[in-house]
């Protein structure tokens, strides 16, 4: 992430993940990760308003993107939305 200036780290757990886990610490890149829900807790529906989301802070087109979530499988759903 340091070497790579415009790169992004979307986190897509739940508010309740990052509440009881907590967010990464990107201080040492001096950069802060996008929290952005693929689903909601606690019916774990999808979040129509994901993209728009990811938009909105600031994403553009070719940037290069880390997802990050605990298995792995939302991560994989939001980066091909």
């Amino acid at each position: 992430m340091r070497d790579t200036s415009d790169a992004t780290i979307i986190d897509v757990r739940t508010q309740a993940e990052w509440d009881f886990v907590g967010t990464p610490d990107l201080s040492e890149a001096a950069k802060q990760p996008l929290l952005a829900e693929w689903q909601r807790y606690p019916t774990m529906e999808a979040n129509p308003a994901f993209v728009e989301e990811v938009r909105a802070a600031g994403v553009q087109p070719g940037q290069p993107l880390y997802f990050l979530c605990r298995s792995g499988a939302r991560s994989r759903a939001a980066a091909i939305a």
